[in-house]
């Protein structure tokens, strides 16, 4: 039996650092994952991806957001500060503190 993959439920357009970006995505694809595996960014880092590290937390139209929380579908039109500019100082405390980097240790 063949199984038929997915399909996409919408196209989002968004900016990343500047950089506009333009994917298409399902509704239950975090937007983390999303951007760094669909639109073949390092940025936003991956930490825990269930939302309480704080690693992925970027600024969202100039809220801080965490993206591993937020459905790729909901990313259409929204600015996005991610990596070294939209880090929390409670991301960088725990990366810090594990010595984590996501781009090398989680891929």
């Amino acid at each position: 039996m063949v199984i038929a993959p997915k399909p996409f439920e919408r196209t989002v357009h968004f900016t990343l650092n500047g950089r506009p970006m333009s994917f298409a995505t399902w509704s239950d694809t975090s937007a983390l994952w999303a951007i760094r595996h669909m639109g073949r960014s390092r940025w936003p880092e991956r930490g825990c991806e269930a939302g309480t590290c704080g690693t992925c937390e970027s600024m969202v139209d100039g809220v801080p957001t965490r993206l591993c929380q937020v459905a790729s579908t909901n990313l259409d039109g929204l600015t996005i500060l991610a990596g070294g500019r939209g880090q929390t100082p409670e991301a960088e405390r725990h990366q810090e503190k594990t010595g984590e980097r996501s781009d090398d240790s989680h891929e």
